[in-house]
C-alpha cells in the first residue's frame, strides 16, 4: 500500500528531484507528461528557498491514540505553510505535525479494510464527485484511493457531501503511505476537540455558501469582463469544488493543499478568486460570448493552464485578501 524505501534518506536536500522513489501510488510519468519541467524545477527552487533552515524538531507529547497532532509545530511553521511545501519536504513535514504510532495506525487501518470487505461490494458514494478522476496516481494508487474514500464513507456515514475530500486525498497519496492519508483526515473530521471539518471539509450549505461567496466577490472586481454572472458561477463553482485541478498545472497540486492545511477552507477561496484574477483577462473574449457553462469551463481549464505563470499565481494569492 504504497511503501517508501530508505525514508529519511529521500528527505535530505541532495534528493529533491528523487522525492517520488520507492513510492508506488505516485505515477511519476503521468505526472511528468502533465507538466513542464522547466517550470517545476524552478517552483521547487522557489520552495526551497522558503524552507531553507527551518528546524522541524519539536518536542511533542503523544497521545494514546493513531495520530497526535502536534499543534506548537503547526502554529510556528504556519506562515510558511500557507506559501507551500517542496516536495522532497512534504512528507517530513507532514509526519511531524501529523505524527503517527505506525504499528498502531496501520493495524487500524488493516482492520478496518478487512472488516470493510463485504460492505465494499455495496458502497460507490464518493461524496458528490463522481467519477473519480485520477490525479497522477498508479492503478495501485487508484485502488488505494477508492479503498479510503469508502472506509471513510462507511465510518463516517453523515458525510455525504463533501467534493474536496476526493482531491485531497488522492494528491496526499503522493506523499504518504494508505494508512497515514487516512489517520490526517480521520482526524480532520472526528479527532480534534475543535470543529475541524467545517474548517477543513466544506459540507453541502457551507459549501454553496462559499462558492456564492466567491462568485459575488469575483463578479464585483471583474465587473467589466462579466456579463452573465451564471455562466462565471459555473467555472468557480467547477474550480473551487476540484481545489483548481485541471485549471493548473499539476505542479501546483502540493501548494493548493499546502494552503488548505494552512488555511483551511478560507485559503482554498482565496485561491480560487487569485486564480480567477491571473486567467480572467485572458477569458473575457469567452465570457463575452453567448458560450454554454461547460464549454465555457473546459476553455477555461485548457488556457489557463498553458498561460498563468506560477510567480503572477503566487503574487495575486498575497495581493487579494479575499480569505479576511
Amino acid at each position: 500500500m504504497g511503501n517508501f524505501c530508505s525514508k529519511e534518506a529521500l528527505l535530505e536536500p541532495d534528493y529533491t528531484e528523487t522525492w517520488h522513489l520507492g513510492n508506488t501510488n505516485f505515477s511519476y510519468s503521468n505526472f511528468r507528461n502533465s507538466t513542464n519541467e522547466f517550470e517545476e524545477v524552478c517552483f521547487q527552487k522557489l520552495l526551497k528557498h522558503y524552507w531553507k533552515n527551518e528546524d522541524l524538531y519539536t518536542p511533542v507529547s503523544r497521545s494514546q491514540t493513531e495520530v497526535t497532532f502536534n499543534s506548537q509545530l503547526f502554529t510556528r511553521i504556519k506562515p510558511r505553510l500557507s506559501g507551500g511545501i517542496p516536495n522532497y519536504l512534504f512528507r517530513k513535514v507532514l509526519t511531524k505535525v501529523f505524527v503517527f504510532d505506525e504499528n498502531r495506525s496501520m493495524d487500524t487501518y488493516n482492520e478496518l479494510v478487512d472488516s470493510s470487505a463485504v460492505e465494499f461490494a455495496h458502497s460507490s458514494c464518493f461524496f458528490g464527485k463522481e467519477p473519480l478522476e485520477n490525479l497522477c496516481l498508479t492503478q495501485e494508487g487508484f485502488e488505494a484511493v477508492v479503498r479510503l474514500l469508502k472506509i471513510i464513507k462507511l465510518r463516517f456515514p453523515d458525510l455525504e457531501y463533501c467534493p474536496i475530500l476526493p482531491v485531497v486525498t488522492q494528491i496526499l497519496l503522493w506523499f504518504l503511505h494508505e494508512h497515514e492519508v487516512y489517520q490526517i483526515v480521520w482526524f480532520l473530521i472526528a479527532g480534534s476537540k475543535e470543529d475541524l471539518s467545517s474548517h477543513f471539509l466544506t459540507l453541502k450549505t457551507t459549501h454553496l455558501e462559499a462558492v456564492n461567496s466567491i462568485s459575488s466577490r469575483t463578479a464585483k472586481v471583474f465587473k467589466g469582463y462579466v456579463q452573465n454572472e451564471a455562466e462565471l458561477k459555473y467555472v468557480v463553482f467547477d474550480a473551487f469544488t476540484n481545489m483548481l485541478t485541471g485549471y493548473i498545472s499539476p505542479s501546483y497540486y502540493p501548494f493548493v493543499v499546502s494552503v488548505w492545511l494552512c488555511k483551511g477552507v478560507k485559503g482554498l477561496m482565496s485561491l480560487t478568486c487569485s486564480f480567477v484574477y491571473c486567467s480572467i483577462v485572458q477569458m473575457k473574449n469567452y465570457l463575452k460570448n453567448s458560450t454554454s457553462s461547460k464549454e465555457l469551463t473546459e476553455s477555461w481549464k485548457l488556457i489557463s493552464k498553458n498561460s498563468i505563470e506560477v510567480s503572477e499565481f503566487i503574487k495575486a494569492f498575497k495581493v487579494l485578501k479575499f480569505s479576511k
